[in-house]
């Protein structure tokens, strides 16, 4: 009598690049090498916007707090994906490796589907929890904006910067197109009223395109309505979101 045949071994999933800089939930955390470019770059655009907020506060102190800035979007992008991480393994599904890129991070799954409930449960995890942060960092500034001391004003533009930060990551991951959490939410909720896992990923593909398409189009049209050219920092950043 013969055994019946093993079943086939899935081949492993390879790891993005870059440097393992921890472990979240059993599985690498990535820092690719580019976000210290793209951090840089934020900085830079940041510095003259602080310093207008802030008249009369030292350049240091306006590098030092535009720096801040990047290091607490990071932050909070990294705070984002754990919640994504923590709630996936709490349903089940092995988290395969969290990415932090230079235009924000990823989590990657495990071969394996946890229904639309699950996805759903999942995709929205990241975004609320920056959206609590993001509220409560708000309400924690309104007073020290205020302030009658130039070092109370700073950390409250620091701590509003912090407010911003975690609900403009909140914000653009709701965009209801995939690859972001928004479009996983609403392949979620197409493959729930379909009963077609398919047909919800191709309904938030084609969304995530228009969107980007629109994207452009803002960004190239809306300077041109005004008789203005199109700001080649912001064409660029769009284009490159655009076509992530």
């Amino acid at each position: 009598m013969t055994s019946p045949p093993a079943p086939p071994v899935q081949p492993a999933l390879p790891h993005s690049r870059g440097w393992v800089i921890g472990r979240v939930a059993g599985a690498p955390l990535i820092l690719q090498p580019m976000w210290f470019a793209v951090a840089a770059v934020v900085t830079a655009f940041l510095v003259p916007l602080v310093a207008s907020a802030l008249p009369g506060i030292a350049t240091g102190w306006t590098v030092l707090i535009a720096a801040t800035f990047v290091v607490v979007l990071f932050a909070s992008v990294l705070l984002h994906e754990l919640a994504h991480a923590y709630v996936a393994r709490r349903l089940g599904r092995p988290v395969h490796e969290v990415v932090l890129s230079a235009l924000g991070g990823h989590t990657a799954f495990a071969r394996g589907s946890l229904g639309p409930g699950g996805s759903a449960l999942v995709a929205a995890a990241g975004p609320a929890v920056n959206l609590v942060l993001g509220g409560v960092l708000l309400a924690a500034a309104q007073p020290l904006l205020s302030g009658a001391t130039l070092t109370q004003r700073a950390t409250g533009v620091l701590v509003a910067a912090m407010a911003s930060a975690n609900l403009l990551v909140a914000g653009f991951n709701l965009v209801p197109g995939l690859p972001l959490d928004g479009g996983q939410l609403l392949a979620a909720l197409v493959w729930k009223v379909t009963g077609r896992q398919h047909t919800g990923t191709v309904a938030a593909s084609w969304v995530g395109r228009a969107l980007a398409v629109g994207l452009v189009a803002w960004a190239l049209g809306r300077p041109l309505v005004s008789g203005r050219t199109p700001d080649t920092f912001t064409l660029v950043w769009t284009l490159v979101v655009a076509v992530a």
